[in-house]
């Protein structure tokens, strides 16, 4: 779970972050996270060191959508998920969880 820059052939660096996950079944994935690097990376092209306050800024963003990502990752397929998603699309509002002992019981 963590970002990557990648180059072209030619040594320059892609548009884009890219995201790197592993799946359930212990298979590398790694996505295009189409979000743009902007500002000037660091001058030595690693994630772990620090660019500009723009990148530093893209590099948050591109993080930010990951990890909503490998949520969403996490849960799909599940029965639970698709009865959630199944009701949004009904209903067209998000399902809200609320335990038993907060239900209000009328007499």
């Amino acid at each position: 779970m963590a970002l990557m820059l990648k180059r072209q052939r030619n040594g320059a660096l892609r548009d884009d972050w890219y995201g790197v996950y592993t799946e359930s079944d212990g298979k590398r994935k790694v996505i295009n996270l189409n979000v743009k690097i902007i500002g000037t990376p660091p001058a030595s092209k690693l994630v772990g060191d620090a660019g500009d306050p723009e990148f530093e800024e893209s590099r948050k963003r591109a993080q930010s959508k990951l990890d909503g990502f490998i949520e969403e990752a996490r849960r799909k397929g599940r029965a639970d998920h698709l009865s959630e998603r199944l009701i949004e699309s009904k209903t067209g509002r998000v399902v809200e969880h609320v335990l038993i002992d907060q239900l209000v019981v009328h007499p």
